[in-house]
């Protein structure tokens, strides 16, 4: 049974927004080698120092990440924005994914800690996928209102029936608190799922295995769950759009997406970019409730070479489903 779990995270890894800044470095270099990655990264964080100090959601003690003399923090987010698939190692350079675009690329808020609805839709989707067998245990304990030390029983129980093992030396306890929760938690935070008085139970539904069995790849199902956690009003459902009304709205995220993302050469998209880019930001920007399905079905049934001309042609390698072209 293969456990979803992240390993890298520690303490030093609470705050998604220095995901997106990370993000953002490479998205505009492309590559880099580790060492001018990790000097561009501490130099942009120091560069958002204040938007950290009036982030109103830190955990007591955080620090931001700064130059140190073994980079330590800079480094574990590092290998964690590649664990999550928003970096990948290649030689001796990081390069950034497709993934990793997207992070860089959504609609964001001012302050880059404070994310934005089509941040919160795209980041819990993505941990959800990566990191559902520490979050479900995590969010069980703290709704269950467990101590310390019983979460700890409780997380290792959840993880042994999960086919999995943890090695744990020294100081079990702490290693837990430090490694395991203190990075969920400010994830958590960041993402308003908890809060001060504990658990959001609007976002309950996520964390429970009921919920991979219907929706596994997170294409679906996922969005409806989320529209109705944030209570968005007066959302339209894609579906019950009228075909011209689809078009339109399609044409609209086609070229926004190709503008962002768009390959050399001839006219061709990311099918993986489109959908995930288009589900979160139509939703959280426009109101308007797609999900993979819906959006794969309008691209097949509009198409037309002169009055629609875009064609999602499949092919299926790893997470990726294929590209979306312009038949010109």
């Amino acid at each position: 049974m293969e456990i979803n779990r992240l390993t890298t995270p520690n303490i030093k890894v609470r705050r998604l927004g220095y995901f997106v800044l990370l993000t953002k470095i490479l998205n505009e270099y492309r590559a880099l080698p580790e060492v001018s990655l990790i000097r561009e990264f501490e130099g942009t964080s120091l560069n958002y120092m204040d938007f950290f100090r009036n982030y109103p959601y830190k955990s007591k003690g955080e620090t931001s990440i700064k130059p140190t003399q073994k980079h330590d923090g800079s480094k574990r987010y590092i290998r964690t924005a590649e664990e999550l698939g928003l970096v990948a190692k290649i030689a001796n350079e990081y390069h950034i994914t497709k993934l990793g675009d997207i992070t860089a690329t959504l609609p964001m808020e001012n302050n880059p800690f404070m994310l934005s609805p089509s941040q919160q839709c795209f980041f819990l989707k993505l941990l959800l996928k990566k990191d559902r067998d520490t979050l479900i245990p995590i969010v069980e304990g703290i709704r269950r209102k467990i101590d310390l030390t019983n979460r700890l029983e409780f997380f290792k129980k959840y993880i042994t029936k999960k086919g999995g093992s943890l090695k744990w030396k020294k100081n079990p306890k702490k290693y837990y608190r430090d490694h395991i929760e203190s990075p969920r938690l400010g994830w958590l935070r960041d993402l308003k799922i908890l809060t001060y008085d504990g658990i959001n139970k609007k976002f309950l539904v996520f964390f429970s295995e009921e919920f991979f069995k219907r929706d596994p790849d997170l294409r679906d199902r996922y969005y409806k769950e989320f529209c109705k956690a944030k209570e968005f009003k007066k959302v339209e459902e894609f579906d019950n759009l009228l075909p011209n009304e689809k078009k339109e709205i399609l044409q609209r995220y086609l070229q926004e997406c190709y503008e962002l993302f768009k390959l050399p050469g001839i006219w061709r998209l990311s099918a993986i970019q489109f959908f995930e880019y288009s589900t979160c930001v139509m939703l959280c920007r426009d109101n308007i409730l797609a999900t993979f399905s819906s959006l794969e079905k309008a691209l097949t049934e509009l198409f037309d070479y002169d009055l629609f001309p875009f064609k999602l042609r499949k092919v299926f390698t790893g997470e990726d489903i294929g590209f979306i072209v312009k038949i010109q």
